[in-house]
């Protein structure tokens, strides 16, 4: 009975905690007792050989000082987390004896760690550049195509749902807010530039491909995107009237219509390598609207409205002129890109450096004949050869 009533004590639940108790109590005192016993190992180890304790203080001051490359600001920025090499290179090459210190021993170490080092540094390039390769100057490009095309999704649906002419799908209101990731490319675009730089020839584009002009370009993709941005605003906060806002409505849907489709057409001239010339209708229609525009609002056109009601509509207006400015400076950086990059039409030809605009007609040079009297120059529009003919009056 007695041997029963001790297995119950020992088997319940007060038991267990208690001797659980018992063992965290005791910790402290084995923890003490593990620093004395250590202690005591290094003490005698000192007393059999001294320096041997002077040389673990040697390798700790080498590695404190190695260390500063690693935890001061001015070595780390001209190092970077390389420096961590340098600490172990003191806990490998350390030795006891300075007789240890052999020349060629170092030199050997050296020799085998830039060779392995160089040998990794190889094998991978090989790889990335060899194995699916993933370049920095395609990255950018899509991506600048891409933010511009955002940006004339936007465009393209502001005018219907600003002036209420249809209802505007929530697929559609998604799309336009996709600008937004435009405002913050700034730092992604610079860096893709930077390692584009570096890359060698590959695919679609040549050496020396003018990476530099795709950064102007995403600079003017976001002084538009910071216009839309204050467009975007006036989507929900603006109660004004429809009867003020449709004494405008014309030309500012218009302006914004054609500015969309003029900044789809750049984004496809830059993704597909083509010079942006579809885009330069769009453009004319936009600068035309903005110029009944202007016309409509020195006429006078809200003489007996209500100042705080037309003025938004009126901050609305100037921002789609902002951007219609905007994209014809987008679109002549984007022929310059199409210059220097060297884009070709669908007949392969490249564009030439000096490119002429579609309405720009040569004008016509009459032959310079000894016979006296006046000349009269026939053109023919349908051919490239102009005819002279000199005649009497």
């Amino acid at each position: 009975m007695v041997s029963e009533a001790n297995q119950n004590s020992e088997g319940s639940p007060v038991s267990s905690v208690t001797k659980g108790w018992q063992h965290l109590m005791v910790l402290p005192s084995k923890f003490s007792a593990k620093v004395v016993e250590m202690m005591l190992q290094l003490k005698k180890l000192g007393k059999e050989d001294p320096r041997r304790v002077i040389h673990s203080l040697k390798v700790a001051l080498s590695i404190t000082l190695v260390s500063a490359f690693y935890y001061l600001k001015p070595l780390y920025n001209g190092f970077g987390s390389t420096a961590m090499w340098a600490v172990f290179t003191v806990v490998v090459v350390s030795e006891f004896s300075v007789g240890n210190y052999r020349g060629c021993e170092i030199l050997d170490i050296a020799q085998k760690r830039l060779t392995t080092i160089f040998t990794g540094g190889f094998i991978s390039v090989l790889v990335c550049i060899f194995v699916c390769p993933v370049w920095a100057g395609g990255d950018l490009h899509n991506l600048v195509s891409k933010n511009i095309e955002k940006l004339g999704s936007f465009l393209q649906g502001f005018g219907e749902e600003y002036f209420g002419t249809s209802e505007v799908e929530e697929t559609n209101k998604s799309s336009m807010q996709g600008y937004k990731c435009v405002l913050n490319s700034k730092q992604v675009e610079d860096n893709l530039a930077n390692f584009a730089m570096w890359e060698p020839c590959h695919g679609r584009f040549r050496f020396r491909h003018p990476w530099q002009q795709y950064q102007k370009i995403g600079n003017l993709s976001r002084q538009c995107a910071y216009r839309i941005d204050a467009l975007n605003g006036f989507l929900n906060s603006d109660k004004t009237p429809l009867e003020i806002k449709s004494k405008i409505q014309e030309p500012c849907m218009k302006m914004s219509t054609e500015t969309g489709m003029a900044l789809k057409e750049l984004a496809l001239a830059i993704q597909k390598m083509i010079p942006p010339s579809a885009a330069d209708p769009h453009i004319a229609k936009s600068k035309i609207a903005a110029t009944n525009l202007r016309s409509m609002i020195k006429t006078g056109l809200w003489e007996d409205t209500n100042l705080f009601e037309v003025v938004p509509v009126m901050t609305v207006a100037s921002l789609l002129l902002d951007v219609v400015s905007c994209t014809e400076r987008l679109a002549e950086s984007i022929q310059e890109l199409s210059i220097l990059a060297k884009f070709k039409n669908k007949d392969s030809k490249v564009v030439a450096e000096t490119p002429k605009s579609p309405n720009e007609e040569e004008a016509p040079q009459p032959c310079h004949c000894d016979n006296s009297g006046p000349q009269h120059v026939i053109t023919i529009n349908q051919s490239s050869t102009n005819l002279s003919h000199n005649g009497n009056s």
